[in-house]
């Protein structure tokens, strides 16, 4: 299997809700299996032949690397006086 990345703080997120809620509690390293309801997988749509309505979908997960988000720098203040 080919890593497949994931951006949780694009929005809309481009993976199901299980996915979006799961990952953010696993670490670089981590090995988990999702077992996600339909209402947090594709729900009574289903997606395509492969993928009937409310089924439960099951993925083996290890998270390979973390990217951190691009966050602004912190600002550094400068003491106005000393203690």
């Amino acid at each position: 299997m080919q890593p497949y990345e994931v951006n949780l703080f694009q929005k809309p997120v481009q993976v199901i809700a299980g996915w979006e809620e799961g990952l953010k509690y696993l670490n670089k390293g981590s090995k988990a299996i999702f077992f996600i309801p339909s209402p947090l997988g594709y729900g009574s749509a289903g997606n395509g032949p492969a993928i009937g309505p409310n089924e439960i979908l099951i993925f083996d997960i290890e998270i390979v690397a973390i990217t951190p988000a691009n966050a602004p720098a912190p600002k550094v203040i400068a003491p106005t006086k000393s203690l």
